[in-house]
């Protein structure tokens, strides 16, 4: 996913400034700093940490494109992979194989991509 964002914003003319913050909401406060410093131009966020507010005042300011997570009901460009569609795919699978007792295990449940593929999941 990195590489294809780098290639992407190579081909139209940008660098790119990796950053993994590792969860941390300071580190990724450093580098939402950069796009006030003015040392860059927009952000693309592969996660969905801050908080609405911020993420939202961010959008109003800069170009922002979410990837991977998303807000809901918040207007920014947003490129993820369809989670309830592919967690209903995997299931259907399982269960045409025969298998009955089909687990599933989730990520942290304050995100909505975790969300998303239980609710899709247990609904078979």
């Amino acid at each position: 996913m990195l590489r294809g964002i780098e290639h992407t914003a190579v081909e139209n003319g940008y660098q790119v400034i990796l950053g993994d913050t590792e969860n941390d909401i300071e580190r990724e406060k450093e580098y939402i700093d950069l796009l006030y410093k003015k040392q860059a131009d927009g952000a693309l966020l592969l996660t969905a940490r801050m908080n609405r507010e911020s993420l939202e005042k961010l959008s109003n300011q800069f170009p922002i494109v979410l990837a991977c997570e998303y807000v809901d009901g918040l207007d920014i460009p947003t490129v993820s992979i369809d989670n309830v569609s592919s967690a209903r795919k995997v299931t259907e699978h399982l269960i045409k194989l025969g298998h009955r007792r089909i687990a599933h295990i989730t990520g942290p449940m304050n995100i909505i991509l975790s969300r998303d593929r239980l609710g899709a999941s247990s609904r078979q």
